[in-house]
C-alpha cells in the first residue's frame, strides 16, 4: 500500500486525506468512517480549493478512494458497497494478487457480484502502476488530464439513487397491473424501502424483532404475511414516534397478502415474473445515504402529480451542501445555534444540518462519539421545520431519527445504559405539519416558534404563482399575506417563493443567516423590479449564486432555473455593505467540460465555481431593482456595462425615438377561429391577406426579405381576434413596416401588407418614411443590436431565449445623426441585402446553386452594414472585440452547452492576438507617449500556456513572443517554469482557470489552451485585473 501511494504521488499530497483527517469534513465524515470499517478505506484523494472564501474552499469533493482488500472476492464486495455509498466516482483496491480500479458510480446490478466489474487489473509492480494508473496520479488529477479518458465513467444515470428509483418505478407499475391503486403501490414500496433502511443498518435488528415477537421472515421473507407487516409497522410507529408512507388497514388501497409477498420477495432479489430485472440484491441500505429516502419520496410524489402542483422539487444533496457550505463560511453551525427550514419538504436540508452538528460535537468528545441522550438534545434543541404536506413531515422526522441512530452503537438501542432513553417525538415540537401552510397565523408553529429567532434559515420553498381561482393547501393564507404586505414586502406575479423569502426573514435571530433557493428569474423579470428594490435595500444580501446556465444539469425535469440567495438582517456588526458577491457557474467550467468532444449532457454530481465567474455588484446598483447588473454579471463585464450605459446616454431609446417620429410598435396579431373558447370578433382587414409563416423561415439565415413560400393567405375561418384586441396590432401590418423576429434573427422591411404573427414585433410608419424605415431595419440587423438585446433582455440567456417588446424599446437609436445622403446610402445598402437574399432564394432552387457563394455575397454586405453601425455609434476596436466575442463564442455556451467554438484549443494565431491585445492595454495605461514598456512571452503546449509579463527597466521592451514548447529547445525551460509556479497552486484548473501569480516586476498568467480563455475581450479584462492589482 505504501508503494502504491508513492507511485500515485498521494503520500505527501495535501489533497489526500487519511483516517486522522476524516472527521474534519462533516458532510462526508460518517461515510468515510463506514467505508473505513466495511471497505478497508485507507485514504481519499479529493478536490479541495485553496481560498476559504470560495465555494469548496473549506470543504472537499471526494474523487478517489484507496482501499485494501483481503481477497479478490472482498474487492468485488467493496465495489457494491461503495457504489451504494454514492459518493466517490473512482476507487482503487489493493488485493493480495493485484491492484484494481473500479467505477464508484457504476455497478451492473444484473451481473452483481457474480463477476468482478473492475475497469483495470494491474500487476503490483512500479512499471505496471505507472503505465496503467498514470491518469490517477496526483499530477494528472490536479491538472485535469484524468477526465479526458475517464470522464465517461462518471455517469449519474448509473448511480445508485437513479437505478433504485427506476427499479421502484418498475415495481410500482407491476403492482398497479396487479390491481393495486397507484398511491397505495407507492406507499407500500416506500414502506419497504424504509424497512430495509432500518434492517440493513441494524436498527430493526434480529433481537429487536425477537423482543417484539415478530419473525423476521414474516416481514422480509418470501412468505411475508400481512400480520407480520402490520405488526412491525405498529411497533415501529410507537418506538420511533412517527410513521412514514402510511398504509391503510381497511378500505381502498389495502394491500393483499399477495402484494406483501410480492414486494418482500422482490426486495430479496427475486423477480416476480422473470422479466423486470429489478436486481434488488444490489442495494445495501446500510450504505445508501439516508437522504436517498427523501429523493424516493419526492420523486414518487411527482409521479402522482401532487408535487408539481405544490411547486415541490427534490433538492440534490450536492446543492444542499453547496448552500450550507456558504453559510458555514460566514458563521459555522455549532451547538447552541438554531436551524429552521420553513418549507422542509422531506428534510434534505435539515438532515444535513443535523449531521454537521453531530460531527462537530463528536470531534470534541474524547472517544469521538456521542451518547444517545446528547444526540437527542442536539436534534430537539437545534432543528426545526415547517411543511404543508403531512407525508413529507413523516419522511423528515424519520430521516432525522435514522440519522440519530446512525451514530448510536448499537443502533437498535439494546444496551443496558440506554434503557431509560426514548427517541424524541418530533411532530409539532420540531417538525410542524401546517395543513394551511407557513403563512397561517393560527398554525401550531406560529405559537411555538422561537421568540429570539433562528440562527440559520435554509431551504428550497415551492416555486409557483398563486392563483386565487385554483388553490392548493396553504395557498389561501399566502395570498392573504401577499395582499396585506404589498407595500412593505412586494411580491411579483404572486410568486410564493418570494413571499417565503420575505416572511421567513422575519424569524432570523439578531445575527442569523439565510440561505435559500429561489427562481433565478427573480433577478431578471421585468415585473420583479419592486421586489428587487425593496429586497436589496432592506436586507443585507452578501451573496447570490445564479445557476441558470446549469438549469438542465442540476434538477430533474426543471423548467425554471434556480438561484441561491444568502442574506441577513442589517445590523451594527454587518461587514461592508458596499458590494454583493455573485457568481453564475457555467457548464463549461464544470467537470462535464472534459466531455465537450462527446457533446454529452450528463446531470451534474457536483458544482464547481471558477474564480473568473465571481463578480461584485455594488449594493446601490442592486437596490435600484434594475435587472441589468445581474445579466452583466452572468454574461458580461464592467466594460460591457460601460458601453451599454454610455450609449443609452448618447442616443434616445427606441421608445422615445418612435414617439418623435410617430412610429407604431406592437407585437403581432393573435388570430383565432370563430369557434374559439373566448369572445372574438371578425377582422375583415386580414381575410385573404398574406400572413408570415415563421416556421417556413427556420432553416434560413441572414433574412432581409421573405421568400414567397413564407407568405400564406389567411382563410376566412381564421380572420378573428379576441374582442378588442385587433385594432392596435393591425396598424403594424400596414406598409411601410418592419417585421422583427421574436428571437431577433431578422428585421425585414416590407412595402406590402403582411399580417405579423404572434410574439413577433412590427414597426410601421408613414409612406414618406420608406428610406427611414429601411435604415432602421438595417440597424436592427446589426451585430451591435443583437449584442445589446442579448445583454438587456430579461430572460434571453437565462430561461427563455426570447427578448420581448420592452427589451427592444430600450435599444439606443442613433439614426437622427444620419444626414439625408447617409440615410439614402443606408436605405440603398438595405435594398442590396434584400435583393441578394431574394436572388439567393431563387438560385437555391437550382441544382447548380453554390451555397458558399451565397454566404460570401451576403457576408460582404453584412460587414458593410456592421461597419456603418459601428461608425455611427463610434464603437472602438476594443468594444468590437466585446461584441464579437460575446456573439460568436460566449453566447454559444447558453443553456449549458459545451460549444466547440469555446472549448476547442486556441491556435497560435488566437494566442498571438490575445498577447498583442494584452500588451497594448498595459502599455497604453502606463504612458501614452512610451508605447513599449511590457515584455510578454507566451509558452504553450497542447494543454496549458504560461504568459510571462515583465516590466524591464529599459525600453523598448520588444515585441510579443509566442513559443510552442513542442520545440525541444524551450521544452526544459517551460517545464521548470511550470513546476515552480504550479507547485503552490495544485488544483488551479478546477477553481481558477485564469490563474495570476505576481512576483515583483514579473507576473505570470496560467491558462488552459481552451479558446474561451484566449479571446481578445478576455485580454482586456486580464489587463484591467493586472492594473488593479498593481495599483493596490
Amino acid at each position: 500500500m505504501r508503494d502504491l501511494l508513492n507511485y500515485l504521488e498521494y503520500s505527501n499530497s495535501s489533497f489526500f486525506i487519511t483516517g486522522s483527517s476524516f472527521n474534519k469534513y462533516p458532510a462526508y465524515s460518517h461515510s468515510f468512517r463506514l467505508a473505513q470499517e466495511k471497505c478497508g478505506l485507507e485514504g481519499v484523494f479529493t478536490l479541495k480549493g485553496s481560498d476559504v472564501n470560495l465555494p469548496l474552499g473549506r470543504n472537499i469533493l471526494p474523487l478517489v478512494y484507496v482501499c485494501k482488500a483481503n481477497s479478490e472476492a472482498e474487492a468485488t464486495k467493496f465495489h457494491k458497497l461503495i457504489w451504494n455509498q454514492n459518493i466517490v466516482p473512482f476507487f482503487i483496491v489493493e488485493t493480495p494478487k493485484c491492484f484494481r480500479l473500479y467505477p464508484g458510480f457504476k455497478f451492473d446490478t444484473r451481473t452483481g457480484m457474480a463477476k468482478d466489474q473492475s475497469l483495470l487489473e494491474i500487476a503490483k509492480t512500479a512499471n505496471a502502476v505507472l503505465a496503467n494508473l498514470a491518469d490517477f496520479r496526483a499530477t494528472s488529477i490536479n491538472n485535469g488530464a484524468m477526465w479526458s479518458k475517464w470522464g465517461e465513467e462518471v455517469t449519474p444515470d448509473k448511480r445508485v439513487d437513479t437505478k433504485l428509483l427506476n427499479s421502484l418505478k418498475n415495481l410500482s407499475a407491476w403492482l398497479q397491473e396487479h390491481n393495486m391503486p397507484r398511491n397505495a403501490a407507492h406507499a407500500l414500496i416506500g414502506k419497504y424501502v424504509y424497512l430495509h433502511y432500518l434492517k440493513d443498518r441494524d436498527i430493526l435488528s434480529y433481537r429487536k424483532l425477537s423482543q417484539w415477537g415478530i419473525a423476521e421472515e414474516s416481514v422480509f421473507g418470501r412468505n411475508a404475511t400481512l400480520e407480520g407487516f402490520y405488526s412491525v409497522t405498529d411497533q415501529l410507529d410507537q418506538w420511533l414516534n412517527g410513521t412514514v408512507f402510511p398504509i391503510p388497514d381497511n378500505g381502498p388501497g389495502v394491500p393483499s397478502a399477495e402484494h406483501i409477498k410480492m414486494v418482500a420477495s422482490t426486495f430479496l432479489g427475486d423477480d416476480p415474473n422473470g422479466q423486470m430485472h429489478l436486481d434488488f440484491k444490489a442495494y445495501d441500505f446500510q450504505h445508501i445515504p439516508i437522504e436517498t429516502l427523501s429523493m424516493v419520496y419526492q420523486q414518487f410524489l411527482h409521479t402522482e402529480g401532487k408535487g408539481r402542483g405544490q411547486g415541490a422539487f427534490y433538492t440534490p444533496i450536492h446543492l444542499v451542501n453547496f448552500i450550507l457550505d456558504e453559510l458555514d463560511t460566514k458563521r459555522p453551525l455549532q451547538k447552541g445555534m438554531t436551524v429552521l427550514d420553513p418549507a422542509c419538504g422531506s428534510g434534505a436540508f435539515l438532515v444535513q444540518c443535523f449531521r454537521r452538528l453531530i460531527e462537530r460535537e463528536a470531534i470534541k468528545s474524547p472517544n469521538k462519539k456521542l451518547s444517545p441522550f446528547t444526540l437527542r438534545e442536539l436534534l430537539t434543541d437545534h432543528i426545526w421545520g415547517v411543511e404543508v404536506d403531512e407525508d413529507a413531515c413523516g419522511v423528515t422526522e424519520l430521516s432525522l431519527i435514522l440519522t440519530l441512530l446512525d451514530y448510536v452503537d448499537p443502533p437498535d438501542l439494546e444496551k443496558p445504559e440506554y434503557k431509560k432513553f426514548q427517541l424524541p417525538p418530533l411532530r409539532d415540537k420540531n417538525i410542524f405539519y401546517c395543513n394551511q401552510g407557513f403563512f397561517d397565523p393560527e398554525s401550531k408553529w406560529q405559537s411555538a416558534k422561537h421568540r429570539k429567532g433562528y440562527d440559520w434559515i435554509v431551504g428550497n420553498p415551492p416555486w409557483k404563482k398563486l392563483n386565487s381561482e385554483k388553490m392548493d393547501n396553504g395557498d389561501k393564507y399566502a395570498i392573504e399575506w401577499i395582499r396585506k404586505n404589498t407595500q412593505r414586502f412586494p411580491v411579483s406575479s404572486n410568486q410564493i417563493a418570494e413571499a417565503f423569502a420575505w416572511e421567513a426573514s422575519q424569524y432570523l435571530s439578531a445575527y442569523g443567516l439565510f440561505g435559500m433557493l429561489l427562481p433565478a428569474g427573480t433577478l431578471f423579470k421585468t415585473n420583479g423590479k419592486k421586489f428587487r428594490e425593496k429586497f436589496f435595500s432592506t436586507l443585507r444580501v452578501w451573496c447570490v449564486v445564479n445557476f441558470a446556465n446549469l438549469r438542465h444539469l442540476l434538477f430533474q425535469d426543471a423548467v425554471n432555473p434556480a438561484a441561491a440567495f444568502f442574506y441577513s438582517n442589517i445590523n451594527e456588526i454587518n461587514e461592508d455593505l458596499s458590494q454583493i458577491i455573485t457568481f453564475a457557474p457555467f457548464a463549461v467550467n464544470q467537470l462535464t467540460r472534459f466531455e465537450a468532444e462527446k457533446q454529452k449532457h450528463n446531470k451534474l454530481w457536483t458544482v464547481l465555481v471558477n474564480a473568473d465567474e465571481i463578480k461584485e455588484i455594488p449594493w446601490t446598483e442592486a437596490a435600484t431593482g434594475d435587472s441589468l447588473p445581474w445579466k452583466i454579471a452572468m454574461w458580461g463585464s464592467h466594460r460591457d456595462r460601460f458601453l451599454i450605459h454610455s450609449l443609452a446616454k448618447l442616443f434616445p431609446s427606441l421608445l422615445k425615438f418612435k414617439e418623435k417620429h410617430d412610429l407604431s410598435i406592437h407585437e403581432g396579431l393573435q388570430l383565432r377561429t370563430s369557434k374559439a373558447n373566448e369572445p372574438v370578433e371578425y377582422l375583415k382587414e386580414v381575410e385573404r391577406r398574406k400572413e408570415l409563416n415563421i416556421n417556413a423561415l427556420k432553416s434560413l439565415e441572414e433574412i432581409y426579405a421573405f421568400p414567397k413560400h413564407a407568405l400564406k393567405p389567411i382563410e376566412p375561418n381564421r380572420a378573428f381576434v379576441r374582442k378588442g384586441r385587433g385594432k392596435i396590432p393591425l396598424q403594424i401590418c400596414y406598409p411601410p413596416h418592419i417585421i422583427i423576429s421574436a428571437a431577433r434573427k431578422f428585421a425585414v422591411f416590407s412595402n406590402e401588407f403582411i399580417v405579423v404573427p404572434p410574439r413577433q414585433v412590427g414597426i410601421s410608419g408613414k409612406p414618406s418614411q420608406v428610406d427611414f424605415l429601411k435604415a432602421l431595419a438595417l440597424y436592427l440587423n446589426s451585430d451591435f443590436v443583437l449584442y445589446h438585446q442579448f445583454l438587456v433582455s430579461t430572460y434571453w440567456g437565462v430561461e427563455r431565449d426570447r427578448p420581448d417588446k420592452s427589451d427592444l424599446e430600450s435599444l439606443p437609436i442613433p439614426l437622427d445623426a444620419l444626414s439625408p445622403i447617409d440615410l439614402s446610402s443606408w436605405a440603398q445598402l438595405y435594398d442590396e441585402l434584400a435583393d441578394a437574399t431574394l436572388n439567393n432564394y431563387s438560385k437555391s432552387e437550382s441544382p447548380l446553386f453554390d451555397g458558399h457563394q451565397k454566404i460570401r455575397n451576403i457576408s460582404v454586405l453584412k460587414q458593410q452594414l456592421n461597419d456603418n453601425v459601428y461608425a455611427l455609434l463610434d464603437i472602438s476596436e476594443t468594444e468590437k472585440w466585446l461584441i464579437n466575442d460575446l456573439l460568436f463564442v460566449r453566447k454559444k455556451l447558453n443553456e449549458g452547452k459545451l460549444a466547440i467554438e469555446a472549448t476547442k484549443p486556441a491556435n497560435r494565431d488566437d494566442i498571438n492576438k490575445y498577447a498583442k491585445a494584452l500588451k497594448t492595454e498595459l502599455d497604453n495605461f502606463l504612458d501614452a507617449e512610451i508605447k513599449d514598456q511590457h515584455r510578454i512571452t507566451v509558452y504553450y503546449n497542447s494543454h496549458v500556456a504560461i504568459i510571462k509579463i515583465e516590466h524591464p527597466g529599459n525600453t523598448p521592451a520588444g515585441a510579443v513572443t509566442v513559443l510552442d514548447i513542442e520545440n525541444r529547445s524551450v521544452d526544459a525551460a517551460f517545464d521548470e517554469l511550470k513546476s515552480n509556479l504550479l507547485s503552490r497552486h495544485g488544483q488551479w484548473i478546477y477553481f481558477n482557470r485564469n490563474l495570476k501569480i505576481y512576483e515583483g516586476r514579473t507576473t505570470y498568467f496560467v491558462k488552459p489552451r481552451e479558446r474561451l480563455c484566449w479571446l481578445r475581450s478576455q485580454a482586456l479584462l486580464d489587463a484591467d485585473e493586472f492594473i488593479a492589482e498593481k495599483l493596490t
